[in-house]
Parts: structure tokens; sequence; C-alpha cells
């Protein structure tokens, strides 16, 4: 697995990345399908999480000393916790304080873009006892 300093702006850049795409998918459900705000963030959350494991898994983390359906089901724990709390904090920020749902969603993902690299490089992808490793 990449060394913490190595996997950060490799993290950054695909939570970035999919932070923007994610902002954009919902203002396309919301404008074009005329999808609630919260109902499109939860909707394309969904998408974006399994496009993250694969993209950070592969290319921030470096994480191929283990099989990846493990890895999945870590992640995607995370992921959920991120998620009921993410989706909390947007409905929050665009129903109580009044904010437009695409700074909403760019607020949250930065947020959450510390906290998540931390549980997924200490748990989703760490190395677990060599035994449990991938032949």
């Amino acid at each position: 697995m990449r060394p913490a300093r190595g996997a950060i702006p490799r993290f950054l850049l695909v939570g970035g990345a999919t932070a923007a795409l994610s902002a954009l998918a919902i203002a396309v459900l919301v404008e074009g399908a005329r999808l609630n705000p919260v109902v499109a963030a939860s909707v394309v959350a969904l998408g974006a999480n399994l496009v993250g494991f694969v993209l950070n898994r592969k290319w921030s983390f470096l994480a191929f000393h283990e099989r990846p359906l493990p890895q999945l089901m870590r992640y995607l724990c995370v992921s959920l916790a991120a998620f009921v709390t993410s989706v909390a904090l947007f409905a929050f920020l665009t129903q109580r304080a009044g904010l437009h749902y695409v700074i909403a969603s760019l607020v949250v993902s930065a947020l959450f873009a510390a906290a998540n690299f931390l549980a997924h490089l200490h748990w989703s992808f760490a190395e677990r006892d060599p035994r449990h490793r991938s032949a």
C-alpha cells in the first residue's frame, strides 16, 4: 500500500474530481429531471462511491494486498456512515441555512474529505494479517 503522504494528493484528486462531477450530476438531476436536491444528492452519492472505491483502491492507496470484496465492504461501511451524515448536513445547509444546493454539495464534500481519507487509510485499505492476503 502507498504511504499516507503519497496517497493524500491522489485521494484529494479523486475526491475533488468526484465532488465536481457529483455537483454537476446533482445539478442535472435537479434542473433536468426536476428531482428534489436531497434525493438527487442521495442518488449521485451511491454511484460516486463505487467509482471512488475503484479509483482509490487502484490509484490512491495501491491496495492490492487483499481481494477487493472485503475492502469494498469496509469502504462501503465508511461510505454509508459518511453518506448518512453528509446527506443530513446537506439537507440542513440547503433547507435550513439557505445555501444553494451546488455550494452545499461542495462544502459537504470538503468537510468529509479528511475523515474519509483517514478511515480508508487505516481501515478500508489497511493491510491486514498476512494470513488474509490474496494469493
